[in-house]
């Protein structure tokens, strides 16, 4: 199994597991509840060609354009996509590609330091519209007034609701990714022989790899081997 074989089953455990960790609830919230059937009935296939067309047209129009800033000298181990505040409609995860070398094979989130620098045309430039959050603004922004006073954080539903929405969204856009590096837009842009795609939250500390772009595998059972650990 390669290693973005690896990532698609690592995210659909941590997907699936979260769903079940919710499910087990003997007394779930009922808007917690009413949440996860609508991540269940969101059309994952209309999400994921969704991405697929903000990478490409965001790759041609904004991280490869001169006028924004590229520099096809400066060669991205990562490209990073970050999000903040998601208890609302369609937030944004901006894109970065980071210069480094810091950055490690792994298929769970980890932390990466700060050993890095941005590339011009790629600092909090266009990146995704997470749709997929949209129903959690009625625990932000859209909270019904018989909730206002609720603590959803100390809900026990709480944390596998939020794992069923970030993991199904990485899932996603994994598998947009997965098809985004094969299009003569990511072809311009300039990255190192791997390329670590990633997503997650500001602040948080762990970030995500959800695909690793590479012309040979070998490459990346070598830079395995050189990390000195496991993936």
């Amino acid at each position: 199994m390669n290693i973005n074989e690896m990532l698609e089953e690592y995210l659909q455990q941590r997907k699936a597991q979260a769903f079940s960790d919710f499910r087990r609830l003997t007394n779930p919230n009922p808007l917690m509840e009413n949440l996860l059937l609508a991540l269940e009935s969101i059309d994952e296939e209309l999400v994921q060609q969704n991405f697929f067309t903000e990478l490409v047209e965001n790759c041609q129009n904004n991280w490869t354009n001169e006028e924004e800033g590229f520099n096809p000298e400066e060669k991205i181990q990562v490209l990073l996509f970050e999000y903040d505040y998601y208890f609302t409609k369609n937030p944004l995860a901006l894109a970065y590609g980071l210069i480094g070398k810091d950055f490690k094979i792994k298929i769970k989130p980890y932390r990466y330091g700060y050993n890095y620098e941005f590339a011009s045309s790629l600092e909090a430039n266009n990146g995704l519209t997470l749709t997929t959050f949209s129903p959690l603004a009625a625990l932000g922004d859209e909270i019904p007034e018989a909730y206002a006073s609720y603590d959803f954080f100390e809900d026990e539903g709480f944390t596998p609701l939020i794992d069923a929405y970030k993991f199904t969204t990485y899932l996603i856009a994994h598998r947009a990714v997965r098809a985004f590096v094969k299009t003569n837009a990511f072809k311009r842009l300039s990255r190192e022989t791997i390329l670590h795609v990633m997503i997650g939250e500001h602040d948080t500390w762990e970030t995500q790899p959800i695909y690793f772009d590479c012309a040979d595998p070998n490459w990346i059972t070598k830079a395995i081997e050189l990390q000195g650990e496991g993936v």
